[in-house]
C-alpha cells in the first residue's frame, strides 16, 4: 500500500518548533501553517495532539506578566536588568521576522530569580555549569511579544546601560504585533 505523501509530511513538521511559534511567540494557527507551507487545520490537530490548548479565534492577547502597582518593584527591577540582564533581539530560525526579542536575569542566587517570577511573572530555568568552579545559575526571562510591550516600557525610564537596548526591542515588538494585527486589550 502506497503511502499518503501529505500524512509523511505531517509526521515530518517540527512539533517543538510549531510548538514554541504557538505558545512562546504567541503565533496563530494560521500564521504559522503559512511558515510551514501546510493548512490551519493541520497545526490546530498537531498543536492537540502534543496536548496543546488552543486559544479561541479572534482572542485579544493577554497578559502573563504582572506589573506591581508598588514604584519601587519597578526600579528595583531596572537596577538587576542593568546589572545582572540583559534585552536582546536574538536570531531565531523558527521566526518570520527572523528575530525574537528577549529579557531575561541570570543570578546564581535562586531567591533573586523566585522574586522576579512571584512579582513579575514570566518564566524560570536553571542552567548546570560544567566547569566544577562555576556556580550554577539561575534564569528568569521574559519571550513574549506582547509581555515586553507591557513591562519595557514601565522599566524603560528607569534604565541606564541597557536602555537604548530597551529601546530597540520595544520598537520592534510594538511594529511586531501591530504586522501581527493583534489587537492590544487590557487583560
Amino acid at each position: 500500500m502506497p503511502k499518503n505523501p501529505k500524512w509523511s509530511r505531517w509526521k515530518r513538521l517540527p512539533r517543538k518548533a510549531i510548538k514554541k511559534l504557538y505558545i512562546m511567540e504567541s503565533l496563530s494557527t494560521y500564521q504559522i501553517a503559512k511558515k510551514f507551507d501546510c493548512s490551519p487545520a493541520t497545526i490546530q490537530n498537531l498543536l492537540k495532539k502534543e496536548g496543546v490548548e488552543l486559544r479561541k479565534p479572534g482572542h485579544r492577547l493577554k497578559k502573563t506578566v504582572s506589573i506591581p502597582v508598588e514604584k519601587w518593584k519597578i526600579h528595583y527591577l531596572a537596577g538587576i536588568i542593568d546589572g545582572e540582564g540583559a534585552i536582546k533581539l536574538q536570531k531565531s530560525k523558527d521566526s518570520k521576522y527572523g528575530y525574537s526579542p528577549r529579557l531575561w536575569v541570570k543570578n546564581t542566587d535562586k531567591r533573586l530569580v523566585e522574586w522576579l517570577h512571584k512579582t513579575f511573572g514570566g518564566c524560570v530555568n536553571f542552567e548546570r555549569r560544567t566547569r566544577t568552579k562555576w556556580s550554577d545559575i539561575w534564569i528568569w526571562s521574559v519571550h513574549s511579544t506582547f509581555d515586553l510591550t507591557q513591562l519595557l516600557p514601565k522599566v524603560l525610564p528607569f534604565l541606564i546601560v541597557k536602555k537604548e537596548d530597551a529601546e530597540k526591542v520595544l520598537k520592534f515588538c510594538k511594529k511586531r504585533l501591530k504586522n501581527s494585527g493583534y489587537r492590544l486589550g487590557r487583560a
